[in-house]
């Protein structure tokens, strides 16, 4: 099974789930015959100190990370959660006990521009999610796979 395929599921059971369509972008697949025994042991998240958050509800706020779907806290551990338990749920295929070179993803978070309130009462829009992964032996630190960008957009 293809890693960036399976991350589809990134989406399906993501926290915006309420959304109906979607537009994810995956660069070059994966083949099987490459990742037929790969067995994710690892998800490791990390949203850099860099990018800039803000919780103003206005219609656009210029910022990577805003969030509005838990209260008020660190809008990176929020959403690095959130991250975190999509690949987890992605990669349940990658699972089986059956298959014996153990792996980490590893996600860096670019953008998670989800719908402020006020934009999502007036007018709509995109949530926009953006991240780079990678595929890493967890033995010898092998990059297996990417790093791609991920593009993880919504349609609200």
């Amino acid at each position: 099974m293809n890693i960036f395929s399976i991350l589809t599921a990134l989406i399906v059971c993501g926290p915006l789930t309420a959304c109906t369509s979607r537009n994810t972008i995956f660069p070059d697949e994966v083949s099987s015959a490459e990742s037929t025994n790969w067995h994710v042991h690892d998800i490791l998240v990390s949203v850099p100190d860099s990018l800039t958050t803000s919780d103003v509800n206005i219609l656009q706020p210029n910022v990577d990370v805003v969030w509005h779907g838990d209260p008020q806290g660190d809008r990176k551990a929020q959403v690095a959660v959130i991250l975190h338990d999509a690949l987890e749920t992605a990669a349940q295929t990658l699972i089986p006990e059956n298959m014996h070179r153990p792996v980490e993803l590893q996600a860096t978070l670019i953008q998670f521009h989800s719908l402020t309130p006020r934009a999502r009462s007036v007018i709509g829009g995109v949530h926009k999610i953006s991240f780079i992964l990678k595929v890493v032996d967890q033995n010898t630190g092998e990059i297996l796979a990417g790093p791609a960008e991920i593009e993880a957009d919504e349609f609200a």
